[in-house]
């Protein structure tokens, strides 16, 4: 495999990110984000560290959000379809 970019930077919470585009033996480009602990997102709405993608927090705050308080999401949503009936 041949790396053609691998990049280091800070993100704006002050976390190190990294990126790898490598081409596999193929010539097919692979692309790598960094490792799980170096890309970590945080909550929209109660600040903890989210463990996979996490969940669309709107329309309580534009951003990203925890399982747990992605209840609280789908809670507003379901409330605000039933006000527009």
């Amino acid at each position: 495999m041949k790396t053609i970019i691998n990049k280091k930077w800070k993100g704006e919470d002050g976390a190190e990110r990294s990126i790898t585009i490598s081409k596999d033996d193929n010539g097919k480009t692979v692309l790598y984000k960094g490792l799980a602990k170096d890309w970590q997102t945080k909550c929209c709405l109660c600040d903890k560290v989210i463990g996979g993608f996490g969940n669309n927090a709107r329309p309580l705050k534009k951003g990203i959000c925890c399982d747990e308080c992605n209840a609280k999401v789908i809670e507003e949503r379901l409330k605000r379809m039933e006000e527009k009936k």
